[in-house]
């Protein structure tokens, strides 16, 4: 399948034309790089040469792990308006060709492609189904890994973590706010934070992009031997608000935690033996904006918001 396209783009801006190189396939297992590209949000970015305007380009995109066996694929939604594209699509939006029996031999994935209608979305679905995979692996397995050295982490072996944890804020007064959700962005043996302690380690084994909080945080507080000292924003109207726009979130409305913990594994389970620190709070739009797209190596203008929790 054809990788890239040309397209013609008029800046929403100033309507200077130009043209814009994407790419519309991406193979999980061959193609790495737009992997990577995707998921730190730089997939098919368009910069006008008249006014500098930067923008996602609205082109289509197939998203292909053949290795985790899912197909999702991104369709702008300007293309969802034209009948032409819709009389492809059977009543689960599933491309009609494979009513052909000459498609039997298709692997039932692929007859069940997945439609998004977001680079965002995108993103979101394939870091989920990137989890889903991992952590059906490693309960088979029975396997942590660090994700400085890619050692699994044997049962009973204390290691830190740092987790991105979904709370609902709680209706009232006495009503305590729920855990709806808990995810590992940061796993690290025992070892690898002594490293840390002295000098630089890498995360590369990292199923996610990693926020730069993540990051700087778990360094510190390996350099400093659990003596904290907090990333959070000094001029938050009160303790529990987002750590990026200073929001607090409201009753019954989700935010995010991001939470660095000491923990134990075994058969049962990961049991945590001690919170350290919490590095952020994020409120609902911050975290959907966030979580996913934000990296160490985003543009200047992602960086400088992200900042702001430094």
């Amino acid at each position: 399948m054809e990788q890239k396209t040309v397209v013609e783009i008029e800046c929403p801006k100033c309507g200077s034309s130009g043209k814009a190189s994407v790419k519309v396939f991406i193979d999980a297992q061959s193609d790495p790089r737009g992997r990577k590209n995707l998921l730190a949000g730089k997939l098919n970015r368009y910069r006008c040469r008249g006014c500098g305007f930067t923008d996602s380009v609205p082109a289509g995109v197939i998203y292909h792990d053949p290795e985790k066996r899912f197909c999702v694929q991104y369709v702008p939604r300007w293309l969802t308006e034209q009948d032409e594209f819709l009389d492809q699509l059977d009543e689960a939006a599933r491309p009609v060709i494979f009513e052909d029996e000459s498609w039997g031999g298709i692997p039932a994935y692929l007859r069940d492609v997945h439609v998004v209608l977001s680079l965002s979305e995108l993103a979101n679905y394939v870091v989920f189904r990137e989890r889903l995979w991992k952590r059906r692996v490693s309960s088979v397995q029975g396997l942590v890994v660090c994700f400085c050295c890619d050692r699994s982490i044997e049962h009973g072996e204390r290691y830190f973590c740092v987790s991105r944890v979904v709370r609902e804020r709680g209706s009232g007064r006495l009503q305590e706010d729920r855990i709806v959700d808990s995810t590992a962005s940061l796993q690290v043996c025992a070892d690898c934070r002594k490293k840390a302690g002295s000098g630089p380690v890498s995360f590369s084994y990292a199923p996610l992009p990693l926020l730069h909080l993540e990051q700087e945080g778990f360094r510190r507080f390996a350099a400093q031997h659990g003596n904290w000292e907090s990333l959070r924003r000094q001029d938050s109207p009160c303790g529990d608000a987002c750590t990026l726009c200073g929001t607090a979130p409201a009753p019954g409305r989700k935010y995010v935690t991001i939470e660095l913990s000491e923990e134990t594994y075994s058969p049962e389970g990961a049991q945590t033996i001690a919170v350290h620190a919490e590095l952020a709070t994020l409120c609902g739009p911050c975290s959907e904006r966030y979580l996913v797209w934000l990296s160490l190596e985003d543009d200047s203008g992602q960086q400088a918001a992200e900042s702001r929790a430094g």
